[in-house]
């Protein structure tokens, strides 16, 4: 085309515009085959790639298979998480003990060794002279494993002839060694109770004795629970003149050998009031907390609300012994109240122990009359407390 522009903008023909000969003619029409062998082929990639962009998604597929994307490598197994194969804390792998570790208070909680809040679930002995035959490796053994209680609790009466801790402390500290070594060898946790009831006053030596004996000899240990004091009460303002005084003077006995180990102390009224101890906490000791006991029967929503107040106040509540009936220890069964106090506990993080792991003919045993002494109970064997608490001890964890 530029030649011939040229051509007719000069009016005269140069030597590059002549006409060629033969032999250039054949030559330029084979060049010419090239050229549009060339741009045919060209025009058939072209129209090739425009069909495989726009065609039919099923004639895509036909025309252009997609390349096999490669196989994605196998994740690594993650690692089986490790069976506890040895003891900790002195106890054997899987148990409470070995899980939770030394108990300590923060806050309104009782906590374990890792900070995190832990409640608590057992049974309560009942008094030696009438329920010893049921503290034995094999029964407490039966209430961790059938239960799944994870804390006993053992009443050490004050006076009761050879029974008491007055009348017979080596008998008493006997008792107390088969107990504590059961439970560590379960890896359990112990409550040792001083039971006594009212005015602790006349007995301020008995408890300072007896808990220097055991935090002495087990105060490294971390399943024990110091209860200093059962069920305290006494005359005009019992907690500051005469419960409070009481407790704080055990405690430093105690601590005298175990600085660390959770103390409980018993409240007035038998452990109805917990919310009179507001008015003058005890202080300058760690990991205490304080202690309500109630007879679902007797004791409802009044009661509660003292409890919510101490923990409202950010301080600690353990129930220590509790009852599905009156407050006797007999009379009506009340499965309904209980239920209540079981959904309060649970949403509290409050430890507890029911009372009581006994075949004594009253509504709060829970045996019945000549149940088999090393655990084993059939259903049969159960009184319908005992069926109760069975079923709670597994369902308000």
């Amino acid at each position: 085309m530029r030649l011939k522009r040229q051509a007719k903008a000069g009016g005269r023909t140069s030597p590059a515009t002549r006409k060629p000969g033969p032999a250039v003619r054949q030559k330029s029409s084979r060049g010419v085959w090239i050229i549009l062998a060339l741009l045919s082929f060209i025009g058939l990639g072209c129209g090739a790639f425009f069909y495989a962009k726009n065609a039919p998604a099923h004639t895509q597929a036909k025309s252009v298979a997609p390349p096999t994307p490669p196989t994605p490598p196998t994740p690594p197994t993650p690692p089986t998480p490790a069976t506890p194969s040895g003891p900790r804390n002195g106890a054997p792998p899987g148990t409470p003990v070995w899980k939770h570790g030394a108990l300590s208070v923060k806050g309104r909680y009782i906590v374990d060794q890792n900070g995190d809040p832990v409640a608590l679930h057992g049974m309560s002995f009942f008094h030696c002279q009438e329920g010893e035959r049921f503290e034995n490796e094999e029964c407490i053994k039966w209430l961790q494993n059938a239960w799944k209680c994870d804390i006993v609790r053992l009443p050490i009466l004050p006076e009761a002839g050879e029974y008491s801790y007055r009348d017979n402390p080596k008998g008493t500290m006997r008792r107390i060694d088969k107990f504590l070594k059961t439970c560590v060898s379960l890896g359990l946790y112990a409550i040792i109770d001083f039971h006594g009831g009212g005015d602790p006053t006349p007995w301020l030596k008995y408890s300072k004795s007896l808990f220097a004996k055991v935090s002495a000899k087990y105060g490294n240990l971390p399943n024990l629970i110091y209860e200093t004091y059962n069920e305290p009460d006494g005359k005009k303002d019992p907690w500051k003149k005469t419960i409070r005084p009481f407790h704080v003077t055990v405690i430093r006995e105690i601590r005298r050998n175990d600085p660390d180990n959770l103390i409980i102390l018993g409240t007035p009224a038998f452990c109805l009031n917990a919310d009179t101890v507001l008015s003058n906490p005890v202080t300058g000791f760690g990991n205490i907390a304080y202690v309500t006991h109630f007879y679902a029967a007797s004791h409802k929503q009044d009661i509660r609300n003292n409890v919510q107040k101490v923990l409202d106040a950010g301080y600690p509540i353990f129930v220590s012994e509790f009852g599905t009936c009156e407050y006797t220890g007999s009379g009506r069964f009340d499965p309904e109240s209980t239920i209540a106090w079981m959904k309060f506990m649970q949403k509290n993080m409050i430890s507890w122990c029911n009372w009581s792991l006994n075949d004594k003919k009253e509504t709060a045993s829970a045996l019945m009359p000549k149940a088999n002494s090393d655990g084993h109970w059939t259903t049969k064997e159960l009184t319908p407390s005992g069926k109760l608490i069975r079923e709670c001890v597994n369902k308000y964890r």
